[in-house]
């Protein structure tokens, strides 16, 4: 409106200025969602299915609304902004002249900065703790604080010992089962081990007859399966966010085989084990496939390598400096955390590619490098702003949840959002001005 006579003549010409760079924002935004469909959990592949619906819908509503909700209301539209987004402006058309003056600066302080949450990267934790479902304030929660507080904790790991040929009534098997429990007994905290063979004669004709009429319910039917019951008081986690009884339990089912049987590991913490390995592959997954696609999408849609590298190395810095903050604030990976990535992939990549396209038009018109950055940052930059700010406001809702896994989900979006707002509007022009740089000395 600022620019054009009459209502319709503007809003004509906003539709046919970002028609293109929304439909790319929406086609590498479902990419990013998309992505969470090839991981391996349930819940990362129902995030991946609402998110990619999601996104259709408001790509496909947003085109059919604006232009009718602008026409209606386009009268009560105020265009001055107020003090305070006054000085934002200000702070980013001035930045425009930054990044032309002192673009290599720039860029070392991004690195530095990128180095410094690398750091922080390590120190991430994978959460699979029940904490991040039930409120600390639950009366069963407490109950049971209470109860291990007084009576001390104790977790039960169970091993499924399977025969593959014949059944578990040999001596061979009583043997083998025998050494393994004194392995166990020599493994740090763990503080039992008992098995159906306790006590029982090592005369095969004395034992046969114990298991076969005494002992039979610690079997199934035929004889074939039994279990070795351990109990441990300690559950710590090493570096990986596994249990470090549990990795010692394994290398002993490893170097003390039975005979003719195979051996599985079952309880909560054999559970959460395979949840924290389930978390970290789906994270790994669907970075991958989110960032091929992305880069895939903008590539194909621009015709442009280099507009794919542009959408591209902000989301992946962006990514460092989310889960870099999340372990200098402490906040863990949870099953949710997973679609983080994405989530960054899918919103970030909007900014990056609005950027791009907005410098790109105003170099197209003639303008100088500086200038089309200037106009670019008080034109996009401004929608790219209150679209951050909006976002961020919007995850940080969730922490005022009662469920300690959706809080943690606040918070780590709520950086992710802020960290993408910051590379995209720092990286992208100044790269940007660099390329322009090389392209005027050649």
């Amino acid at each position: 409106r600022e620019e054009h006579d009459t209502h319709k003549h503007a809003l004509i010409h906003t539709i046919q200025t970002l028609r293109l760079p929304i439909t790319a924002s929406f086609l590498t935004t479902l990419a990013g969602f998309t992505a969470l469909m090839f991981g391996s959990s349930p819940s990362s592949q129902s995030q991946g299915i609402v998110l990619a619906l999601g996104i259709a819908i408001i790509f496909a509503t947003s085109f059919v609304l604006f232009p009718i909700m602008m026409s209606l209301f386009y009268k009560k539209v105020d265009f001055k902004p107020n003090f305070v987004f006054q000085k934002v402006l200000d702070f980013l058309g001035n930045l425009a002249s930054y990044q032309i003056k002192y673009s290599k600066t720039i860029m070392a302080l991004v690195l530095l900065t990128t180095i410094i949450m690398i750091f922080g990267v390590t120190k991430v934790q994978f959460s699979t703790s029940n904490s991040n479902w039930i409120p600390d304030d639950d009366p069963v929660s407490t109950s049971f604080r209470e109860i291990n507080s007084a009576f001390g904790f104790s977790e039960t790991i169970q091993v499924l010992v399977q025969s593959n040929k014949g059944d578990l009534r040999e001596i061979e098997v009583k043997a083998d089962i025998e050494k393994l429990s004194l392995v166990l007994k020599g493994i740090p905290n763990i503080d039992s081990v008992s098995s159906v063979y306790d006590g029982v004669s090592d005369d095969y004709s004395l034992m046969y007859d114990e298991l076969t009429n005494v002992r039979s319910s610690s079997f199934n039917k035929d004889f074939t399966l039994t279990v070795i019951t351990i109990q441990t008081l300690n559950l710590e986690q090493g570096d990986d966010g596994k249990s470090r009884v549990l990795n010692d339990i394994k290398d002993a089912l490893k170097t003390n085989p039975i005979y003719n049987s195979d051996t599985s590991l079952y309880g909560n913490v054999v559970r959460f084990d395979e949840l924290t390995d389930s978390l970290q592959n789906d994270v790994g997954v669907t970075t991958m496939v989110g960032l091929a696609l992305v880069f895939f999408v903008a590539s194909t849609v621009y015709a442009s390598f280099t507009v794919g590298l542009l959408a591209l190395v902000p989301i992946i810095i962006a990514v460092i400096w989310t889960v870099g903050l999340m372990g200098f604030f402490g906040v863990p990976f949870t099953s949710l955390s997973t679609g983080i990535v994405s989530l960054v992939l899918g919103v970030g990549v909007d900014f990056s590619i609005h950027l791009v396209d907005g410098i790109k038009k105003y170099l197209a018109r003639g303008k100088e490098m500086e200038e089309a950055i200037r106009q670019t940052l008080m034109t996009s930059g401004k929608a790219i702003f209150l679209s951050s700010l909006t976002t961020t406001i919007g995850f940080l809702s969730l922490v005022f949840a009662n469920l300690l896994g959706i809080a943690r989900l606040g918070y780590s979006l709520s950086l992710a959002i802020i960290s993408v707002f910051i590379v995209s509007i720092v990286f992208v022009p100044t790269i940007m001005s660099m390329t322009n740089n090389k392209k005027k000395k050649k």
